[in-house]
């Protein structure tokens, strides 16, 4: 049998922005978190254990609310800071002698490939020394001549032997090989003061053992630069707001939310209670501090369906979908006494705390857009009522098994507020979509969507003709919606977001 480890311990202190807030195999690439695309590259059968440190918590909890049925040990390196051979050193004890054993690194991906299990001799991962990186950076495999073994491991060293790979930080040691593996990784050296994986390897090349090199492609993903590649590869681009992320897991019939703020997630879960059954997801049990998790809904959100059936009857569905679930109810609930101040903390000082967390040159252009918005106006046509609060194409599902649509990633409170919020900011923000497309958006593309004028239309008619709603304060609304949203992404999407929320709002004010 084998026992696949994932050493998850390390800080990710390279990763930027996303790694602020999140352990590093959490990262998402389309969806998926790095640790769940390592999951999947494991033999049939395997045995898991997961080495945790730094944010054990996060890793935990993400496991187990992601892949319930999944059987994972798991083991915490006090000492994390010493190295990753430090961490890969810790399993040893809960890993069976009878067993090989595949280790790697929580920042690697490479491609799957049963081949890599059929070996008689343990090996190494590698693969070329990537262009742009200066070599010393990496643990270096130098072939035989034959090149189908190592001859040699130089870790970190400047000095670079001809032919020399880079280890990928995954490898395969059999059974017959382990116990010299960790005695080796046990009394090796410090590079740095760190342990590495290396120390084990020498120890099986000094006593006379094959240790085969395995090219693999692979994708690095322990740096911001890295990571941003490694999303290109999956045709995707960088999703993560500040202290957020989603993962999207079919196989375990789940969707798990992330967020740093646990507030954040409790008053998303009350706010669920306040909707009718079946307007949003059901919740998976036990939730912890910082995720959530929910039954995955088969089925397409609206701007996919466009994309695979056209201009079809779209826009009409989720807004009368809207008003029976939403804008009909808005008769049961009394405006709050403290209603206009709410209203105007939501919209203006919300705006401008938003914009003063862009980018200088951002900064700038969102100013002037936004002080020309007369807020007084837009607080008094405010409308009460039971909201979503982030009604955008993207967050409306067609499921293929329900008669009815499902809403996600409905908003936390309005301005503190969980229970009132204005209606018209469901319609904006779903206005706000036809300008700037979400779903196109998450793959980097960042093109004026084809429907969106025309659905546009359909918006505003509705609004005007049958909810009796003002056009133009609805227009100031959806740029303000794309202009709040830009200081939460990653260039270039809040320039983009900047430059269409900006244009619009000079239009209608």
């Amino acid at each position: 049998m084998t026992t696949f480890v994932v050493v998850a311990a390390g800080r990710g202190s390279r990763l930027g922005r996303v790694g602020d807030e999140l352990h590093k195999a959490l990262i998402p690439i389309a969806g998926r978190a790095v640790l769940s695309r390592q999951f999947d590259l494991a033999p049939l059968g395997a045995r898991f254990v997961v080495v945790t440190g730094y944010r054990a918590d996060q890793v935990r909890d993400y496991i187990t609310l992601a892949h319930p049925d999944l059987d994972v040990t798991f083991v915490h390196d006090d000492g994390w800071g010493a190295g990753p051979g430090q961490s890969l050193l810790a399993a040893a004890d809960v890993v069976p002698q009878e067993d090989d054993v595949v280790w790697t690194a929580c920042d690697t991906l490479w491609e799957p490939d049963d081949a890599l299990w059929e070996s008689e001799n343990s090996w190494l991962g590698v693969a070329p020394i990537p262009a742009g990186t200066p070599a010393a950076r990496w643990c270096r495999a130098v072939p035989t001549d034959d090149g189908r073994f190592v001859a040699r491991i130089d870790d970190k060293t400047p000095n670079v032997a001809p032919r020399s790979l880079a280890s990928v930080a995954c490898g395969y040691v059999i059974a017959d090989d382990l116990e010299l593996f960790w005695t080796g990784l046990a009394h090796a050296d410090r590079l740095g003061g760190e342990l590495q994986f290396s120390g084990g390897l020498d120890a099986l090349l000094a006593a006379g053992r094959p240790l085969e090199l395995r090219r693999v492609r692979w994708l690095d993903v322990g740096d911001e630069r890295a990571y941003r590649t490694a999303l290109a590869t999956f045709g995707s681009y960088d999703p993560v707001k500040p202290g957020q992320a989603t993962y999207v897991l079919p196989d375990t019939q789940r969707v798990v939310k992330f967020h740093a703020n646990p507030d954040k997630l409790t008053r998303r879960v009350e706010r669920a209670k306040q909707f009718a059954d079946g307007v949003v997801p059901r919740f998976v049990e036990p939730s912890t501090p910082n995720f959530l998790a929910y039954k995955y809904v088969l089925g397409l959100n609206g701007y996919q369906v466009f994309e695979r059936y056209g201009p079809a009857n779209v826009t009409l569905p989720i807004i009368r979908w809207w008003s029976t679930y939403f804008w009909d109810r808005r008769v049961d609930v009394q405006r709050p006494a403290n209603w206009s101040d709410t209203v105007m903390r939501f919209y203006r000082d919300k705006t401008f705390r938003r914009v003063m967390a862009l980018p200088q040159e951002l900064q700038d252009v969102a100013l002037d857009a936004v002080t020309r918005v007369d807020w007084h106006a837009l607080v008094e046509g405010a409308v009460p009522g039971t909201f979503h609060g982030d009604m955008t194409y993207a967050n409306v599902l067609f499921p293929t098994r329900e008669d009815h649509l499902v809403a996600l990633d409905w908003r936390e409170d309005f301005a503190g507020d969980l229970h009132v919020g204005d209606l018209r900011y469901d319609l904006a923000k779903l206005l706000g979509g036809t300008v700037f497309n979400w779903e196109n958006a998450s793959r980097g593309n960042f093109e004026h969507w084809r429907y969106g004028p025309v659905e546009a239309d359909v918006i505003r008619d509705f609004a005007t003709s049958s909810l009796q709603l003002d056009a133009r304060q609805l227009e100031q609304l959806g740029a303000l919606c794309l202009l709040n949203s830009a200081p939460l992404h990653a260039a270039p999407m809040d320039e983009i977001l900047v430059a269409r929320g900006a244009r619009w709002l000079g239009q209608v004010t």
